[in-house]
């Protein structure tokens, strides 16, 4: 059914989908070197980024966190249950989806080849395959593309290239801002034990830390940078609860904050080069878009839209993707209005500029969102009717989550370094800073350089 997907095509030939699914058994049995020349097959069928002009329709550049990438969180149910989130969006409003190869990011010729052949290893495959197989309907369908930068970095790689040296005053501050924002919300309690060594436990809410955990494994280099009353009583009491300042010596909140803001950058810059809107279901990397924001009328604008604009897609989380498509066949123009409704509700709210008041977004909520949410809500519950055996039920509050927002540009420098660490030509540079010239220059933000923030709620 799928087998004429180029993507799916080498996975096939092997036997590691067929007609029932992945199978992976034969994932198992399959020798090391062999899975990794299968790696490089899958990824000879991709393409670098597409050039937008032959896209049709609005184009939305998914996260890497969103599009099941395992640099999140490695485990496979976690990477499907967010390629289920991605695929409900793209089912209902989207016209084109972006999603990195992350295939790629092991395979020889492209990324980083693994070590060895072990059970880690093995897992990643397992879970790759199921996570890709997962867009089946979407690329079916002509929805989603998978696609590769023409460096291929890894997001880790991106980070290390971009961070490395000459980005802006202004994305330092932004690391430290946000750095300073997840110390104050994240406990961490420091364990020892003779198998794994000190473990730094790390515990928030959802929006800061996936799954609101984290687990980082230190050498014993911290006995030098922890006082020695706090080591003695991760040794002798089973671990201790650090204080801000012995928090702030780990420098653990860096490491999030700057992959946050990389991935920000990193998003920014695909979305401007192939004209796409960033689509992304983490505050947290909403929070560094709104960071590295040039524009502070943008980023006060984003702050009040969030704030008064609960906007509930209902029914999304009862409905399958596959009965998604067929409702958007059957109301294809009901959702399309609501998105170009959500669009122009950003629009008026920009061109208000500094002007654009709490009240202003609790009644461009109330008169222009709200009955376009009640009446997409009629007609989903008409047109579901026969595709459902079970009645909709429509509970406060469940549902699907959906946020906006703009971003203008980044500085010059910043997106010159981006571009690079991208691999993208310099005529392809070249088309995305003479737009971002214009834009800072007339103040106009184009609907695609808008974010959209989609999370389910259950």
């Amino acid at each position: 059914m799928y087998d004429d997907i180029a993507i799916f095509q080498p996975l096939y030939r092997k036997g590691l989908i067929d007609m029932d699914g992945v199978n992976v058994e034969r994932i198992e049995r399959l020798p090391f070197l062999e899975l990794l020349d299968l790696y490089d097959e899958v990824s000879n069928t991709v393409a670098n980024l597409p050039d937008s002009s032959n896209m049709r329709g609005r184009i939305f550049c998914a996260s890497n966190s969103l599009s099941g990438s395992p640099h999140e969180c490695i485990e496979q149910n976690c990477r499907l249950s967010r390629v289920e989130e991605l695929s409900k969006f793209s089912a209902l409003f989207a016209d084109n989806v972006l999603f990195h190869n992350y295939l790629s990011d092991i395979s020889p010729s492209y990324g980083h080849i693994p070590e060895q052949d072990d059970f880690d290893f093995r897992y990643r495959v397992v879970a790759d395959i199921h996570t890709l197989y997962k867009f089946k309907d979407l690329i079916k369908d002509g929805i989603a593309q998978p696609y590769m930068t023409p460096k291929n970095y890894c997001l880790e790689c991106f980070s290390n290239q971009f961070l490395g040296k000459g980005y802006s005053n202004r994305i330092s501050k932004s690391i430290d801002k946000l750095g300073s924002n997840i110390y104050s919300k994240v406990e961490v309690f420091l364990t020892f034990n003779e198998v794994d060594g000190y473990l730094a436990n790390c515990e928030s809410d959802e929006n800061t830390l996936p799954h609101g955990t984290q687990i980082y494994y230190l050498d014993n280099s911290i006995e030098e940078v922890l006082p020695s009353n706090v080591i003695k009583k991760a040794h002798e009491q089973g671990g201790i609860y650090l204080s801000l300042g012995n928090k702030k010596k780990l420098g653990l909140a860096e490491s999030i904050s700057s992959t946050s803001i990389a991935e920000a950058v990193y998003q920014k810059a695909i979305a401007k080069h192939t004209s796409g809107s960033i689509l992304t279901h983490s505050l947290n990397e909403v929070n560094a878009l709104n960071l590295i924001e040039k524009d502070n009328h943008v980023s006060n604008i984003n702050t009040i839209l969030s704030k008064h604009w609960n906007i509930i897609i209902p029914y999304a989380e009862q409905i399958s993707v596959s009965n998604l498509l067929k409702l958007r066949k059957r109301e294809q123009e009901a959702f399309i209005r609501f998105r170009a409704i959500l669009d122009k509700s950003v629009s008026e709210a920009l061109a208000l500029k500094g002007s654009f008041t709490e009240k202003d977004a609790r009644e461009l909520f109330a008169d222009v969102i709200e009955p376009d949410l009640a009446l997409l809500e009629t007609k989903t519950k008409i047109a579901t009717k026969d595709l459902i055996k079970k009645p909709l039920i429509s509970l406060a509050g469940v549902g699907a989550a959906i946020g906006v927002g703009a971003y203008t540009g980044m500085l010059s420098g910043d997106m010159a370094l981006a571009a690079k660490a991208l691999g993208l030509s310099k005529i392809a540079y070249d088309s995305v800073t003479s737009t971002l010239e214009m834009a800072d220059i007339s103040k106009e933000i184009r609907q695609e350089d808008y974010y959209y923030l989609w999370k389910m709620q259950r």
